[in-house]
């Protein structure tokens, strides 16, 4: 899927196949476009899908293909991903 080795879009495909519905995934700075059709299939499984906001991102490419195609649930600032991942872990019950 892409032709990209390592590719994020096979990365994001295994995580839905395991996890389903449970799938948490995020894609952050970086440039070309990887990644958004594996995040478009994670939610269309009912993952949880986030990506990193433009103005905090080095390179918004990636981010901004996943935006593109309507495969995020929600867009973040760097700083405050990691308490919405705590958050979304802790309303899991995970610990």
């Amino acid at each position: 899927m892409g032709g990209l080795t390592p590719s994020v879009n096979v990365l994001f495909l295994s995580a839905v196949s395991a996890a389903g519905a449970g799938a948490i995934c995020g894609l952050l700075t970086g440039m070309g476009s990887d990644g958004a059709s594996g995040l478009l299939e994670t939610s269309r499984g009912g993952g949880w899908i986030f990506t990193q906001s433009e103005e905090s991102c080095v390179v918004y490419g990636m981010p901004h293909a996943a935006v593109e195609k309507g495969a995020t649930n929600t867009i973040l600032p760097l700083d405050v991903i990691s308490s919405h991942l705590r958050a979304l872990v802790g309303e899991a019950g995970i610990s």
